[in-house]
């Protein structure tokens, strides 16, 4: 762990060192590089930040204005899904009424996969949340952004927005992995406080780290929250849903502007076409001359005996 008292005081010394034999600009330029040395040493999170934006092989946008632009491209997921799910003009709108527990996620998964390094970040709007006391246990009631690996068993990251029994409405960063379909999972996940009921959501991976980035409200920058290892496994699918886990919470969100930036999108192919081959039919005219001819045939072999 860098110490910063340590680095300030080499700088003091340095300065000193120069009081008699260096004219006062030199000083100053020393004392700037120091700082500059301390910022950059102390504070890499900030730097980070704002490292410039990277080039992707593929971009994908689908502004969820009605309809989506290719229906192909998701599939509804969650039992209620046909009546909690609705593509608006505004958004996609998925609506949780109170009166039953939907842990299970309600909502899109694209399609298509994600493989290499990959940005993927969409808006959210909150209409309607419980109060922590109606939010229920476990998984609380939430909107999610989420990944699934391409491998067996729950691998998974997200981003969420959340409220649960014991936690006002906070932002979880979330990692499970198993190593095998059936061995424990090794999970990792941290909160961070939210108070604007929109804003943008931001999964990142680099090699095989994943970074979570949040902006609140309307087109703010982003400030990057946590990073934690993933791995480079492809992704199955993208997710975007709401979720409940109490008869008496409610919920009430919209989806906006789906970006996915990656090295590939693949696609499954279609199933193949089965070709069902059937005897040729003779038609019913044709029968009736083929049979007369046979009759006639018949009745010269009886003469002709």
């Amino acid at each position: 762990m860098i110490d910063p008292t340590r680095l300030f005081r080499a700088e003091d010394s340095a300065s000193h060192k120069l009081d008699v034999k260096a004219p006062r600009e030199v000083k100053l330029i020393v004392s700037l590089s120091l700082y500059l040395v301390v910022c950059l040493l102390v504070m890499p999170g900030v730097v980070t930040a704002q490292a410039p934006r990277k080039e992707y092989a593929q971009n994908y946008h689908e502004p969820f204005k009605g309809k989506p632009q290719k229906a192909e491209d998701f599939t509804l997921i969650g039992a209620d899904a046909g009546q909690c799910v609705k593509f608006e003009p505004e958004g996609l709108r998925i609506t949780l009424p109170a009166g039953k527990k939907r842990p299970s996620s309600t909502g899109l998964a694209t399609a298509f996969g994600v493989t290499g390094d990959f940005e993927i970040t969409v808006g959210y709007e909150i209409f309607a949340e419980p109060r922590p006391a109606d939010a229920g246990d476990g998984g609380g009631t939430r909107i999610s952004l989420t990944v699934n690996l391409n491998k067996p068993g729950l691998n998974e990251a997200a981003i969420r927005r959340k409220v649960t029994m014991t936690q006002e409405p906070h932002i979880l960063t979330w990692r499970t992995l198993r190593k095998e379909a059936d061995s424990k999972p090794e999970e990792m996940g941290n909160m961070f406080p939210v108070k604007a009921k929109m804003g943008r959501l931001r999964l990142v991976r680099t090699g095989a780290d994943l970074a979570y980035y949040l902006s609140e409200g309307a087109d703010k920058e982003f400030t990057l929250l946590q990073t934690f290892p993933l791995g480079a496994d492809d992704v199955k699918n993208v997710q975007i849903f709401g979720s409940s886990s109490s008869e008496t919470a409610s919920l009430d969100a919209r989806f906006t502007d789906l970006r996915v930036r990656a090295t590939s999108l693949p696609r499954k192919p279609p199933p193949p076409k089965i070709e069902i081959v059937s005897e040729p039919k003779i038609p019913a005219k044709d029968y009736a001359v083929r049979r007369s001819e046979e009759h006639t045939s018949e009745l010269q072999s009886l003469t002709n005996l």
